[in-house]
């Protein structure tokens, strides 16, 4: 594990009601020596029928992840245009995106389940098994599935 910023004995940064946001964020600061601790709010992932665009900015954080084209390949599709199409199937609007509008990086059309089942993978495999810990959210407070109720002030 990388060192900690600033003091050695500084206690993990806590990260709670995580979703795809909180899952970036982990290694990301794992990658710059703050410890961390996921709490995921859901015991367990159900698929919603919700696709994610993610536009090449947030694509950089994945390959800054080493979570790259052909492990993205698996979750979704690139995007190469973005187009609008009027009722009888022409295009009244087409610009192209990604790579082919000049980024550094590909956009990606992904299922929510998928990404952030690739994430759940990820995290423990960066972090260690005892950084994600699956919990559920009871009003003011939290539980693991343990039954464990850490010192989480939740606003």
């Amino acid at each position: 594990m990388p060192q900690p910023l600033g003091n050695s004995s500084t206690q993990p940064l806590l990260i709670t009601v995580v979703g795809i946001g909180g899952m970036i964020l982990a290694p990301t600061l794992y990658r710059i020596g703050v410890p961390c601790v996921v709490y995921e709010s859901v015991a367990e992932l159900w698929p919603l029928g919700v696709g994610i665009n993610l536009q090449p900015n947030a694509v950089c954080e994945f390959y800054d992840l080493r979570l790259r084209d052909q492990v993205l390949h698996t979750i979704g599709v690139q995007a190469r245009t973005c187009s609008l199409a009027g009722r009888n199937d022409r295009n009244v609007y087409a610009e192209p995106h990604g790579l082919l509008a000049g980024w550094h990086w590909p956009q990606y059309a992904v299922y929510r389940e998928h990404l952030q089942t690739l994430l759940d993978c990820a995290v423990p495999e960066r972090l260690g098994s005892d950084a994600l810990i699956p919990c559920v959210a009871e009003s003011s407070t939290w539980k693991d599935t343990l039954g464990l109720r850490p010192n989480i002030p939740v606003f």
